[in-house]
């Protein structure tokens, strides 16, 4: 599932109250089954789809909480990666409805108030005038099981989808249109057989919507390669782990960068993460890292992240070094006791998710940095890059 510019929708609500119902009727495709009482739900579902004035969007149809309980705890960690909410109401109004609706106040997310009726009599005027003063607007009425409501309830979320994110370009100002760029693409076991990473396919329809002309190959043909061209290329995108090889062979006149740079400044703070690697200078044998990847998958052997980066870091300071790893939302609120954080490439998330991270970082005093940033720092080549 990719987070890449997609608008997020958070349906929150208690348990029962008919969300992944809700979320049926508005994208007219299955979410979840819900067990219709009032228990805690243990994750929240996603669906990314497109939807008609909006475009492609991710539905999060979060996990029903009770105050203090865990479902509460990772439903509230949702908040930091929605850009618009639906707060569904049924029956009474709880403590547990206020507080959800103080918590998208808190953090000036977008909110639209749903009552979603399960039987054909209108909701008391009490209740919706109870809603209407938490939320600071009129709830819209709707059935989701007879689909009643569900239009108007539709252009609602299209007024107040934010602008779309990401916009901004991954090669940047490095190329412009009719400009030449050698892909040099290693030969990755993590990549599913037959297809590219998620990152080099985002920079490949990146440069084509910038109308420049892409040519690819892999580290052992480079050579070869730029010997077929007929002047050189405007730059030169490679792995981490070939920057060497490829700038040892690259003409003088092309720009050289990596696809783990670009994302660091696409999806990240790239002036922050460029400081902060600094530390590494300082760091000691007793020190403590902590690797954030952001896929959930099972590493594999050679696996270009985390066991380049492992070993990069043991090398230099020994085996002592102490390399903590989280994946996927396991990100600790409590960064105490960690010298420097290494992100991934966050081709799997948002820059507004990645930057959230970036400000914890930032108030809890500790340097982070990228993947690409610190395989070039220690390789010696991190100037000689263009970003």
């Amino acid at each position: 599932m990719s987070y890449n510019g997609s608008i997020h929708i958070g349906v929150f609500g208690k348990s029962g109250v008919g969300k992944s119902t809700l979320v049926m009727a508005l994208t007219n495709q299955a979410i979840s089954e819900s067990s219709g009482v009032d228990d805690t739900e243990s994750t929240s579902e996603f669906k990314s789809m497109e939807i008609d004035g909006i475009g492609d969007c991710v539905f999060i149809d979060t996990s029903g909480f009770k105050t203090g309980e865990e479902g509460f705890l990772q439903t509230h960690d949702i908040l930091k990666r929605v850009d618009v909410a639906l707060l569904v109401f049924s029956g009474e109004l709880s403590d547990d409805d206020t507080l959800c609706a103080k918590e998208l106040i808190k953090h000036k997310i977008p909110t639209i108030a749903v009552i979603n009726k399960a039987d054909l009599n209108t909701p008391s005027k009490e209740f919706i005038g109870q809603i209407t003063e938490l939320c600071g607007e009129a709830p819209i009425i709707v059935s989701a099981n007879s689909n009643a409501g569900i239009d108007r309830l539709k252009d609602e979320l299209i007024s107040k989808v934010p602008e779309r994110k990401n916009t901004d370009s991954i090669t940047g100002e490095l190329v412009s249109e009719g400009d030449v760029v050698l892909l040099v693409l290693p030969e990755d076991i993590n990549a599913p057989k037959g297809k590219l990473c998620v990152q080099q396919v985002q920079t490949i329809r990146d440069l084509l919507d910038k109308k420049c002309i892409t040519v690819d190959c892999t580290a052992d043909k480079l050579k070869q390669t730029l010997s077929s061209l007929s002047l050189p290329p405007r730059l030169i995108i490679s792995d981490s782990k070939d920057l060497n090889l490829v700038y040892n062979c690259k003409p003088q006149q092309s720009l050289l960068t990596s696809f783990d740079v670009l994302f660091a400044q696409h999806r990240g703070d790239i002036k922050y993460f460029v400081d902060s690697v600094k530390v590494l200078e300082k760091l000691k044998p007793t020190s403590k890292i902590l690797i954030a990847e952001a896929c959930n998958h099972v590493p594999v052997e050679e696996d270009i992240s985390v066991k380049r980066i492992s070993e990069l870091l043991h090398e230099k300071y020994g085996k002592e070094l102490s390399v903590t790893v989280v994946n996927g939302d396991d990100f600790p609120e409590d960064l105490t006791g960690y010298d420097l954080i290494i992100h991934c490439d966050a081709c799997m998330f948002d820059k507004n998710y990645v930057l959230n991270r970036v400000l914890t970082a930032k108030n809890s005093k500790v340097p982070m940095t990228g993947y690409g940033v610190v395989t070039a720092y220690i390789t010696g080549i991190l100037d000689r890059l263009n970003y």
